[in-house]
């Protein structure tokens, strides 16, 4: 039987700025936090282990291909266009940036795991391909891509600025702007014909996240007329594989049919996975028997009733 007590302390959110100093403290045995700068203020402290979770929190541009609402093509409708982004794009060296190291580079909205195929293409840093693709589109060089953002961090400001330089190195211009309000409304309405549009929304690329409990609520929306696509078309053969994996409840079966919802998803880029941003579980050891390490955020098996403390 367990010999300790659980006393739970909830922190505002995800960036408790209390963490660090209450650990140093020894107030607290047990946390996590997705804040790198915590990570790093407990990394050499003595007898604090930290642990990466990966967990199904992806960041990403969705990418709206819908006609605009003046009838014009989407320029992103154009799939070498889309590839053509991911190719400008050096994410390593990006996130090494901005995030110190504390994200990794997404080549899927579902995370590394036994939930993703392997063999994806990563969209490694190819400028020169990225301008050869944008040739074959015949991108018009003057067209500005209207990004959008929600999130007020400096993280977020410094991001858009890199991505911008990145893009204008292929001759793709971009302006980021955030948005505030009925958000909703702004990036997720959803046109009242999902076959042909227009677009019921006012901007191309919105940098967003997707924290999923399953790996349906990464794919749902982009069906034909869900409710909160507001970015993606029709496409019969999305809509066919999106369909396989909620035809069956058995695990290994909708296992396989993400994997190939996986492969459509990284040749066509109907969005644009960005980063994964993992959680980090701190730990006391005067903790033992905490041998399985999972996502606190989410009900897993803790084994809680082995530990003890010493």
């Amino acid at each position: 039987m367990a010999n300790f007590k659980i006393h739970l302390n909830p922190s505002a959110g995800d960036s408790d700025p209390n963490l660090v100093t209450n650990v140093l403290a020894g107030k607290l045995d047990l946390a996590y936090t997705k804040n790198i700068a915590d990570v790093k203020a407990l990394q050499d402290v003595e007898g604090i282990t930290i642990e990466t979770v990966n967990v199904r929190y992806t960041r990403l541009f969705y990418l709206n291909k819908f006609n605009k609402k003046d009838g014009t093509p989407s320029p992103l409708a154009d799939v070498r266009v889309r590839q053509a982004i991911a190719y400008a794009l050096d994410m390593e060296s990006i996130l090494q940036g901005v995030f110190d190291g504390a994200a990794l580079p997404a080549n899927s909205l579902t995370p590394d795991g036994p939930d993703k195929i392997s063999g994806l293409n990563n969209y490694e840093y190819n400028p020169e391909k990225a301008k050869e693709l944008l040739k074959e589109a015949n991108w018009n060089p003057n067209t500005v891509l209207d990004v959008v953002y929600y999130y007020t961090d400096q993280a977020t400001q410094d991001l858009m600025a890199i991505i911008q330089q990145y893009l204008a190195e292929v001759g793709i211009k971009m302006n980021a702007r955030l948005v505030e309000g009925d958000l909703a409304t702004i990036l997720w309405k959803a046109p009242d014909d999902p076959v042909n549009g227009p677009s019921a929304v006012d901007w191309d690329m919105c940098y967003a996240a997707n924290a999923a409990l399953s790996l349906h609520e990464y794919y749902d929306r982009y069906q034909t007329g869900y409710s909160i696509n507001s970015h993606t078309p029709s496409d019969p053969k999305l809509d066919e594989l999106i369909a396989a994996t909620n035809s069956s409840v058995d695990a290994e079966v909708q296992r396989q049919a993400f994997y190939e919802l996986q492969k459509y998803e990284n040749e066509t880029l109907f969005a644009l996975p960005l980063y994964y941003q993992p959680i980090f579980l701190i730990y006391r050891d005067k903790i033992e028997g905490l041998d399985r390490i999972g996502n606190p955020q989410f009900n897993y098996n803790w084994d809680i009733q082995n530990w003890k403390l010493k």
